[in-house]
């Protein structure tokens, strides 16, 4: 049976290291993806729905799943949940600013959209209106 991949990110300082977000886990190779391994294991939940990696700290993880959005500062062995002004845990989408990592926008499948300027330790809702005159 095959995994379900919902997100894959590269790590931008060393190409060689792969991450994805599945159905069942967050797996990490370091040879160009010849050789998979199984990291975090200790998130509440399998299912990652989206992934994101630091461009420049790239020990520095952050997943989105049923239970939230949570972040690793030490490349998947331990993790945080930050989701301190989310009313739906359950993320289905995650973004970083290219220019500022500070910035992040979580989507869920519940609330709407989130925005946090400080590397996800707390979160405001971003209303989405159509402009006027749009639809």
């Amino acid at each position: 049976m095959a995994l379900g991949v919902n997100a894959i990110e590269i790590d931008r300082t060393n190409p060689t290291i792969i991450y994805a977000g599945t159905t069942k886990g967050l797996f990490r190779a370091v040879n160009k993806g010849e050789q998979w391994e199984r990291i975090g294991q200790s998130l509440p939940d399998p299912f990652i729905s989206s992934l994101l990696l630091h461009p420049t700290e790239t020990a520095q993880l952050y997943v989105g799943g049923p239970k939230g959005v949570w972040k690793s500062s030490d490349s998947g062995k331990t993790w945080q949940a930050i989701n301190q002004g989310i009313a739906t845990l359950n993320v289905r989408a995650l973004a970083m600013n290219p220019k500022n990592p500070q910035i992040l926008y979580a989507g869920t499948n519940g609330s709407g959209l989130y925005r946090s300027t400080d590397a996800g330790a707390t979160w405001t809702a971003v209303p989405l209106t159509a402009a006027p005159g749009t639809h």
